[in-house]
């Protein structure tokens, strides 16, 4: 492999791996797979090294994704109400109700399974928390739009994409607590739901609290339409939804608690509790897209501080998409994924090339590069945000920079 894809190898393999993960989800042919398994053998022994690993992530992110599409809710179930049993994933309050994400894997106590549903419950009770082991009487329904308008959010495949193939409107009765899982991951996920309890108990006003839950444990459900529709229009969304500018506070805060480890000489110390607790915090947050690549590439960067090796942004970029999409390959297709990674990928391409000041001048380049991350940020986002939210920010250059200045105090 020739400069400069010799300086970012992953790049070549994570594009292949993402046509796999395509190719499966317009439903070509199995044969197609093995035909592609195939020629990789074949160039593989005639010493094509490149083409031939490249071949072979095809069919690796091909195969992945058959293996983990959602199946779809039969119709028997649909018919009639059963017991289920199942895992909270996460949990999520609106003004009126509460949503349940829940891994299923009994009906009736008997039949295995295994897919993700929703649950919606008018009420705030019975106080439910991610880990919690729950039974519920439902009559379940594959997710249906019920489009008015043409531009109206697409629910069905929001849904899908996030690997949920049932819906079920229960009232608080017809769901029981029946164990709760006591694993250390289980208790970090909480924390989420514990730290929403202390903001909502504070003596912050409403607005307030709800822009504090979305931005430290993203949790944005409580957050009003206005609310959301104004930090769209200035350009500032991406406050409100957890990306790498979060983490990278984190990370400096984590910095600054630790600095005296690194006074008295234990640097290393401290850069592994840093990679320790920003997964922590990932976890806490329920592992989104954006945090998790965050984390995978600041992960990266500190191992390649600690055991002294060059570090490449774009491969760790890539190695960040591979990871989360060979465990769940349908974020591909999801809004988040797309947006985190575009933003980065843009930055790391023309955020330095469009600098007009001289890295010699420390401040002056400092506080032009503010302007210049916002901005390739922004244009390498501004297709998809045109697609999904049907808007694009003018001033989101100006609202950005005072932003960046603000953020970190607040």
């Amino acid at each position: 492999m020739r400069p400069p894809l010799s300086y970012i190898p992953l790049l070549p393999i994570t594009l292949s791996f993402i046509v796999g993960i395509i190719i499966a989800d317009i439903e070509v042919h199995p044969i197609g797979l093995i035909l592609v398994a195939t020629i990789a053998t074949f160039l593989f022994f005639k010493r094509k090294a490149i083409v031939s690993i490249c071949l072979m992530a095809l069919a690796i992110g091909w195969i992945n994704m058959l293996i983990q599409t959602p199946a779809s809710l039969s119709q028997s179930l649909q018919e009639t109400e059963y017991h289920y049993n199942g895992t909270i994933i996460s949990t999520t309050e609106s003004e009126t109700s509460r949503h349940l994400i829940i891994k299923v894997n009994q009906i009736d106590s008997v039949f295995e399974t295994n897919f993700h549903c929703k649950l919606t419950l008018p009420s705030m009770y019975p106080v439910i928390n991610p880990g919690d082991d729950v039974s519920f009487l439902a009559k379940l329904q594959s997710p249906k739009n019920n489009h008015d308008l043409p531009d109206e959010w697409d629910m069905e495949n929001f849904l899908y994409y996030q690997g949920i193939t049932a819906t079920a409107y229960i009232q608080p009765e017809q769901i029981t607590i029946i164990g709760e899982n006591n694993g250390l991951l289980w208790h970090i996920r909480r924390l989420q739901s514990y730290i929403v309890s202390l903001l909502g108990a504070s003596p912050l006003s409403d607005e307030t609290t709800e822009f504090l839950t979305a931005t430290i444990v993203g949790d944005d459900s409580l957050l009003l339409a206005e609310t959301r529709q104004e930090f769209s229009t200035s350009g500032l969304a991406h406050i409100l939804a957890l990306s790498g500018l979060h983490v990278g506070l984190i990370a400096i805060i984590i910095a600054i608690i630790l600095l005296p480890l690194s006074i008295m000489g234990y640097n290393r110390t401290r850069l592994i509790i840093t990679i320790i607790l920003l997964w922590g915090y990932a976890v806490m947050t329920g592992l989104t897209p954006s945090v998790t690549r965050a984390a995978i590439m600041t992960t990266l960067y500190i191992i390649g501080i600690i055991i002294q090796r060059r570090h490449s942004s774009i491969n760790a970029l890539c190695f960040a998409a591979l990871i989360i999409l060979l465990f769940s390959p349908l974020q591909l297709y999801s809004a988040g994924f797309q947006l985190s990674f575009a933003a980065v990928l843009a930055i790391l391409l023309f955020a330095n090339r469009i600098n007009p000041v001289n890295r010699k001048h420390h401040i002056g380049y400092y506080i032009t590069s503010l302007a210049c991350v916002s901005m390739s940020a922004t244009l390498g986002t501004a297709l998809i945000s045109a697609y999904y939210f049907h808007s694009f920010p003018v001033y989101f250059l100006i609202a950005n920079i005072l932003v960046i200045f603000m953020l970190p105090v607040i």
